[in-house]
């Protein structure tokens, strides 16, 4: 059975037709002059927070939207995984050191993920790749009720800290002992002025007519010196050393050889005054037969004669001495 169409059917369908062609076209141009056909490249980076960003989040770079967010997912408690894309034209002003930002362009109103490229040069960005991340909690975040009660408690607890504080120095001792503890600082800072001066007069001394770079020329002169003798003294320390162990081995001879010598010494000390008595005696024989020989060589009996002589000169010489 063949449809037949009036004038008026066919002039309604061929408008249809018309709008949906229409549609279509500026569906396809809409896509793509927002890049919907172009290549994408897909990054992710990691935030302590995904407050405020979800699915569709624009990315942007430079003020231009490059791309926008695909998922969101929880990789630990205090890190979120947030993977998204961006238009391939775009990817080679990005390197691998380049910084992602989560950013609210307004007071109000929903984040946004700012791209910086990184101040220093690096390679370009692949597929897949992670980069680095700074997230800083904006004014919206900050007055979060979650975020606002800790904020709230630790200034409950720095007030009662100030409030032990206020206590601890409104007590009367404390505040004698603040008092002498300023009172004792004046003194201190007037001593500690004090001797600033005199350094800067002993300063000022030594720079005076070059002395302290004399010193330290002369001091120069003394490290060469030094350092020109420190080799030989080296070289001579094995000869002293070796010098100074012999010496010191004919030390602990010397003092075994004493130990064995002083009980000898001891046992015959009674003796000794005796055997010097005997001795003077023998040299005053001696000294007689020599001047006996003197006064006659060939006589032997002359020695009583001398003998007598020297008794009375032994006499004579108490009386002399009176």
């Amino acid at each position: 059975m063949k449809i037949k169409f009036n004038l008026f059917e066919r002039v309604a369908g061929l408008f249809v037709l018309g709008a949906v062609g229409i549609a279509f076209a500026a569906t396809i141009g809409m896509g793509i002059k927002k890049g919907w056909f172009d290549q994408k490249v897909h990054l992710q980076t990691l935030v302590p927070s995904a407050d405020g960003i979800n699915p569709g989040t624009p990315v942007r770079f430079s003020g231009l939207r490059i791309g926008s967010v695909d998922t969101i997912d929880l990789k630990s408690s205090n890190e979120v995984i947030i993977k998204f894309k961006i238009l391939k034209r775009f990817a080679k002003r990005i390197n691998n050191r380049s910084i992602v930002r989560v950013v609210r362009p307004f007071v109000i109103g929903e984040k946004a993920l700012e791209i910086e490229d990184g101040k220093v040069k690096g390679k370009p960005i692949r597929d897949g790749q992670t980069l680095l991340a700074e997230y800083s909690p904006d004014f919206l975040e900050i007055l979060s009720s979650n975020k606002l009660g800790m904020y709230m408690q630790s200034l409950s607890m720095t007030m009662a800290n100030l409030q032990k504080l206020a206590e601890a120095f409104l007590s009367n001792e404390r505040s004698d002992k603040i008092i002498e503890l300023f009172d004792e600082l004046f003194p201190l800072m007037k001593k500690m002025n004090s001797m600033a001066t005199e350094v800067s007069v002993l300063s000022a001394s030594l720079n005076d007519k070059q002395k302290m770079a004399k010193v330290l020329d002369d001091f120069l002169v003394i490290s060469k010196q030094m350092k020109k003798a420190l080799p030989s003294v080296a070289d001579d320390m094995p000869a002293l050393s070796s010098n100074i162990l012999q010496l010191t081995k004919n030390l602990n001879q010397l003092s075994a050889d004493m130990q064995e010598i002083v009980p000898v010494f001891k046992e015959i000390a009674p003796e000794i005054p005796g055997a010097t008595n005997k001795a003077v005696r023998a040299l005053d024989e001696v000294v007689i037969t020599l001047k006996a020989m003197q006064k006659t060589w060939m006589l032997r009996g002359n020695v009583e004669e001398v003998k007598e002589e020297e008794m009375k000169l032994k006499m004579r010489q108490p009386a002399s001495d009176e």
